[in-house]
């Protein structure tokens, strides 16, 4: 991201408005779908497999924060069901 839409961006998001239209030459169209909300909440990015109808893998990143992390880690929280919520997938 450039110098100058990164400041448009940090305007965007301290006055409230949704600065999408920024992002949306940064993100792919996949991407910008699942863009949900803007968060200072340190994230992490998971790298899961998901197998197509017609039986290919591909690899697809999910970001969860920290908190749900350290669920997960811990046993609180069910990893499948966290991707499938985040990427839409049908059980």
């Amino acid at each position: 991201m450039s110098e100058e839409d990164y400041q448009d961006f940090e305007e965007a998001v301290s006055k409230g408005r949704d600065p999408r239209a920024l992002l949306s030459k940064y993100l792919s169209k996949r991407e910008a779908e699942n863009l949900e909300s803007f968060s200072k909440e340190e994230q992490i990015a998971l790298k899961t497999w998901v197998r197509t109808k017609s039986g290919r893998l591909l690899e697809r990143v999910v970001y969860i924060s920290r908190k749900e992390h350290e669920a997960i880690k811990r046993g609180d929280l069910d990893a499948t069901s966290l991707i499938r919520e985040r990427m839409k997938l049908k059980k």
